[in-house]
């Protein structure tokens, strides 16, 4: 009988030291600095390694690139909280084969931004605005036609239908 609560004395004791070990742990888990502000998010979003987000192959010889203005954030507040960030990007075409780059081209019914949501930690998304008419600039205010939003860290996607720039 000695013999088994000893045993069950030093389990006992060997759980504790797990779990006190484990609680008093620092968290080496990759974080941001508190309070990421949106002057910051350009170099997060690089630190992240997601600017191979803003090349997307077409064919054999050609390429769209896509730049981020980062210069020209639409910021959308809650509560006096800026709480998402939408960043518009150009898009221009380039040639695999000669490197010949079209500046500043642009497709009808077509967009692309980066969201930023700004929590704790910051999300970066890809939203990808898409419609039917033969508008050249996608205003997402006023949009009407499919978003898909790509969160870049999980890879996870969802499709939203707008109307006149309401979620549908």
């Amino acid at each position: 009988m000695k013999n088994i609560t000893s045993k069950i004395c030093l389990a006992v004791t060997i759980l504790a030291a797990v779990f006190i070990s484990n609680g008093c742990k620092k968290d080496v888990s990759p974080q941001e600095p508190a309070g990421t502000t949106i002057a910051e998010l350009g170099k997060l979003f690089n630190e992240r390694g997601y600017e191979t987000v803003l090349i997307q192959p077409m064919a054999d010889t050609l390429s769209i690139i896509w730049t981020p203005s980062w210069d020209k954030p639409v910021t959308e507040t809650k509560n006096d909280t800026v709480e998402n960030v939408r960043i518009p990007m150009i898009p221009q075409l380039k040639n695999i084969k000669t490197g010949k780059i079209v500046s500043d081209a642009h497709f009808l019914g077509f967009a692309r931004y980066i969201k930023a949501k700004i929590a704790k930690t910051t999300t970066f998304y890809l939203a990808v605005y898409t419609t039917n008419s033969e508008v050249t600039v996608v205003n997402p205010d006023t949009f009407s036609g499919m978003m898909t939003l790509k969160n870049l860290e999980t890879g996870s996607s969802t499709v939203y239908k707008y109307l006149n720039g309401k979620q549908i």
